[in-house]
């Protein structure tokens, strides 16, 4: 779970740590605008995902939360893996479609542990919370500290 949460904050807070070397990358030709369209997909589904998991997983015979938890970390996971993929070969498009699938799900990734995890340690979830909120700042922090020099030495810097 906490490898998970850290990664899913991790991904969402990707591009933003290495905007300035998605811009200068001509393959990509991300221009302010292509930014903000990225950007605009990946957060909008936000809005209602995590609502209509939310319903599936109240309803009679719905899904369990563990399980949507398990569905979307496993889309996330396709859709960065596609972004990634994306950026190394140079495809904006890719890169889209990447982030648009990861972005899907980002939020009921994040979500989805409450619908479970209350249930299974009910004497600590106030301590269980804090646990999964201080993951999710992890991934950003390590995403921030670290993906800046990674892009430049691996990923698809001047050296990679």
């Amino acid at each position: 779970l906490a490898v998970t949460l850290s990664a899913n904050h991790f991904c969402r807070d990707a591009p933003g740590t290495i905007e300035e070397q998605l811009a200068r990358d001509p393959r990509l030709g991300v221009t302010p605008s292509r930014y903000s369209t990225m950007t605009a997909v990946y957060f909008a589904p936000s809005a209602f995902v995590p609502l209509a998991f939310g319903l599936l997983s109240t309803v009679p015979g719905g899904i369990r939360p563990e399980v949507i938890f398990v569905l979307c970390a496993t889309a996330a996971s396709l859709g960065n893996f596609v972004s990634a993929a994306a950026v190394q070969s140079g495809s904006f498009g890719g890169l889209l479609v990447g982030r648009g699938i990861s972005g899907a799900v980002y939020e009921a990734v994040d979500m989805t542990p409450l619908g479970f995890m209350p249930a299974l340690i009910p004497e600590l979830w106030g301590t269980c919370s804090g646990f999964i909120n201080g993951m999710l700042r992890v991934g950003s922090v390590v995403a921030f500290a670290s993906l800046p020099s990674v892009y430049q030495d691996v990923g698809g810097g001047e050296h990679g």
